[in-house]
């Protein structure tokens, strides 16, 4: 038996009762076809505390938003927002594999809030606060992920509007890839010299036909006006027995993504759609092409070639994250600059169910700045050095604003933090993501009050070998 086959035995045991259907194979007869709610045939469902409420994907490039809205309209729609980030994700792994190599943005449905129209981030509009959601459905703050020190309504106070960044990398221009980024409206990409950023989809969203009906006055009988519409036009479900599938089908997608992830790689790919064969093996292809091994990261920095990679862990000093790096031939590794603090955001909240927390890196304070304070000679930029002998300059000193303080003069460490959102509140203090704040060389265990800020990882680093 192959190795694929004994995976695929595996995983019928693990997620009994569902059909497993890998790309590219035709469906078998006995798998029923994977319910989508009351949703039209094209559109996606999905299950808000709002109600049913479903999406479509539209490829245009270059549109404006209010293009975009008009669009929508026509299938008696509008621009739909993210009740979560499950269905941010959604649009991530479509639109990407869609538009590959291509990457860009897409245009969703949300702006800026008046009162926040002429400021930038303040204390009163926050992440959470700047925006609303325009399609009336989606609710709270959960479709809020945000790219780095995001929304901050530059270029003139004119950025009203958001959209998703979508790409098979890391990030485009410096921002993350699947999250979001407030633009003006009518932002011409291609003008402005972002032609990787241009936009490539917007998404259309409406509560299902059979919704709408139910929500109509009924006549005098009890009955629904079907508005000439046969009633065999479209299948009225019984809600118990359509609410179950629907359940089911939220929590079966996450688990065959995941699953079919570790097929992908467990099977070298051998399973895996064409675009991320093609994305995976292209990554794997560049590192070990340049010296690395295929799940290091290569990074082509200015003093030579770079592997990198993420480890999670609970390592409780800088000495111990250290010593774990020294088991794989390598040493904490530095960063470059803020292309690389956002690749290793992203690494590693990609492989732990926390949503915030803090890595070891490569960083430390100068002998000279050991017991001072910020000084005219020790600065941001001067406090600490890299020990990896790898990085160089300052571009990666991506410090928390005041920061590194050496609060108590024994501050001589420092701790990156990453976030899915852009800060987090951590003992009633404001912590931005993918930023360091200096900290003693040994932490503990973190408190109750700082455990969005509890140890996730380590960053190792080694030369490549070509």
């Amino acid at each position: 038996m192959s190795q694929t086959s004994i995976l695929l035995l595996l995983a019928i045991l693990v997620v009994p009762g569902y059909c497993i259907i890998l790309p590219q194979q035709p469906p078998s007869q006995t798998c029923p076809e994977e319910s989508n709610g009351n949703c039209e045939r094209g559109w996606k469902n999905f299950t808000r505390p709002s109600g049913e409420w479903c999406i479509k994907i539209f490829y245009e490039k270059s549109i404006t938003q209010p293009a975009a809205e008009q669009r929508c309209q026509k299938y008696d729609a509008t621009l739909s927002g993210f009740q979560n980030q499950m269905e941010a994700q959604y649009v991530l792994s479509t639109v990407t594999r869609r538009i590959y190599p291509e990457t860009g943005s897409v245009w969703i449905g949300m702006a800026r809030r008046s009162f926040c129209q002429t400021v930038g981030l303040t204390r009163d509009c926050t992440w959470a606060t700047s925006f609303q959601w325009t399609d009336k459905s989606a609710t709270g703050t959960d479709g809020f992920g945000w790219a780095c020190n995001q929304p901050d309504n530059a270029r003139n106070r004119t950025q009203h509007c958001g959209v998703l960044t979508v790409s098979y990398q890391e990030s485009v221009d410096g921002f993350q890839t699947g999250l979001l980024d407030d633009v003006a409206c009518e932002f011409d990409f291609i003008k402005m010299d972002r032609k990787e950023r241009d936009i490539k989809a917007y998404i259309c969203g409406k509560k299902p036909y059979q919704e709408l009906l139910y929500t109509e006055k009924k006549t005098k009988n009890g009955s629904v006006p079907h508005a000439g519409i046969e009633p065999a036009t479209f299948c009225l479900l019984d809600r118990r027995s359509a609410t179950e599938p629907m359940r089911r089908v939220v929590v079966t997608q996450v688990v065959m993504q995941i699953l079919i992830l570790a097929l992908c790689i467990a099977s070298t790919l051998a399973d895996c759609p064409a675009a991320w064969k093609a994305i995976l093996n292209s990554q794997m292809e560049e590192n070990t092409a340049n010296g690395c091994e295929a799940d290091w990261k290569f990074i082509n920095r200015p003093s030579g070639g770079w592997c990198m990679k993420i480890f999670p862990s609970d390592a409780a000093s800088f000495d111990d994250a250290e010593k774990a790096c020294k088991a794989v031939d390598a040493t904490l590794s530095g960063l470059q600059d803020k292309k690389e603090a956002l690749f290793i955001q992203s690494s590693i909240l990609a492989q732990v169910p926390e949503s915030s927390g803090s890595l070891w890196t490569g960083l430390r304070r100068t002998k000279k700045c050991i017991g001072q304070k910020i000084t005219a000679t020790c600065t941001n930029l001067t406090s600490f050095e890299w020990t990896d002998g790898s990085s160089t300059g300052t571009d990666g000193f991506v410090f928390q604003a005041g920061q590194p303080d050496n609060k108590n003069l024994d501050q001589n460490c420092a701790l990156f933090l990453a976030s899915k959102t852009p800060s987090v509140i951590a003992n009633k203090g404001t912590y931005y993501a993918a930023s360091y704040e200096d900290t003693g060389c040994e932490v503990g265990e973190f408190s109750e009050a700082h455990l969005p800020r509890k140890i996730l990882g380590h960053v190792c680093g080694k030369k490549a070998s070509k």
